[in-house]
């Protein structure tokens, strides 16, 4: 882009003041006009209040700065934002409700969750981001020679500061779409493991797309991320459908976790079927086991879990493995085939066998 005539200039400065932006901030931003859109960018979604210090919401929370800093590193957030505030005034509630978690539960359950909490919203945010730029903000004003530049440089702004009038709606809807969330973790009893976890009997699968490294190299990124999205939705439908859980995606992998074990699978075989009719993918693989899990910060562990994976890796394309003990957990339609004892890399030999439709 080029810079703005000096009359565009103060009126783009007093649209990004009346916004909230400093004077400090006006001058800083005003060395390019990249810079007062990431201002704009960041007036609309930063959090409620006027800016504080790192002394003054310590005061107003009632501990030491130094405990500030764990607050913030324990949600994952950066120690200092280059010529942005780290802190308002609506932090001091937020905050202060860790301070209050802690004499509820004790200090390392709250680090688990807030961790937790922290890496779920880092994704989240960096996905809204990203959504943002590329559909909102695709196009560069300054590549069209007969573009109206401080016009778009106009626009650009006040699309970035209005952002922030949905901010307020989204952050509403990521609290009820918690609180449905929350409703399917309800158990009726549990053992407890530790401080921060808990012990139980669960089915784990993963499912793997096959050939994904060769996958990544024959396409470009656009393409690669238009599959990456096929993927994904289709792992979401599937455990939506069976009534399962994802836990999380890993790439070209995705790991689920259900207290059915024929639920599960029936997830994992709907998923490589999708990738078996897929255009690109044309395969996929699966394990699945059942035992004693340890849930704790949101993720799985434990032997379980491993044998699981094992499974996944070592499967024929297009099969489903998984525990002897499947066999008498699973019901029609799902069949449970054995097939030769394996060893499997930490497992040592394992009786397994192949679950098929």
């Amino acid at each position: 882009m080029v810079k703005a005539a000096q009359s565009d200039d103060d009126f783009i400065a007093q649209r990004l003041r009346a916004a909230g932006a400093t004077d400090d901030e006006l001058r800083a931003a005003r060395t390019s006009p990249e810079a007062l859109v990431v201002l704009a960018a960041d007036i609309g979604i930063r959090p409620n209040g006027a800016p504080i210090s790192r002394e003054e919401l310590a005061r107003r929370v009632g501990v030491s700065p130094e405990r500030i800093d764990e607050v913030r590193s324990m949600c994952g957030l950066r120690a200092a934002l280059p010529g942005m505030s780290n802190w308002f005034e609506s932090d001091a509630e937020w905050v202060a409700l860790i301070e209050a978690g802690i004499v509820f539960l004790g200090e390392g359950a709250v680090t688990s969750l807030m961790r937790r909490a922290g890496l779920a919203l880092s994704q989240l945010a960096h996905a809204s981001s990203e959504a943002f730029r590329v559909n909102v903000l695709m196009s560069d004003p300054a590549a069209d020679p007969g573009a109206d530049v401080v016009n778009a440089l106009t626009q650009l702004i006040e699309g970035n500061v209005a952002a922030g009038a949905l901010m307020d709606g989204y952050a509403q809807a990521i609290g009820q779409l918690f609180r449905h969330h929350s409703r399917e973790t309800v158990r009726r009893e549990t053992r407890v493991a530790g401080d921060h976890g808990e012990l139980l009997p669960m089915a784990i699968g993963f499912v793997d797309l096959a050939a994904s490294t060769d996958l990544g190299e024959r396409v470009d990124a656009a393409h690669l991320a238009e599959l990456v999205n096929d993927f994904e939705t289709a792992v979401f439908r599937v455990a939506g459908d069976r009534g399962v859980r994802v836990v999380k995606t890993i790439g070209d992998e995705a790991m689920f976790a259900a207290d059915d074990p024929g639920a599960l699978c029936e997830a994992a075989l709907d998923l490589i079927e999708y990738c078996l009719c897929h255009p690109v993918f044309t395969t996929a693989r699966a394990g699945v086991a059942f035992g004693d899990v340890l849930g704790q910060g949101g993720d799985c562990y434990g032997p379980t879990v491993n044998r699981a994976a094992r499974f996944a890796q070592a499967a024929h394309d297009g099969w489903l493995m998984a525990d002897h003990g499947l066999e008498k957990l699973i019901s029609l339609p799902l069949q449970y085939q054995s097939v030769t004892a394996q060893e499997h890399r930490g497992l040592g030999v394992v009786n397994w066998g192949r679950v098929s439709r």
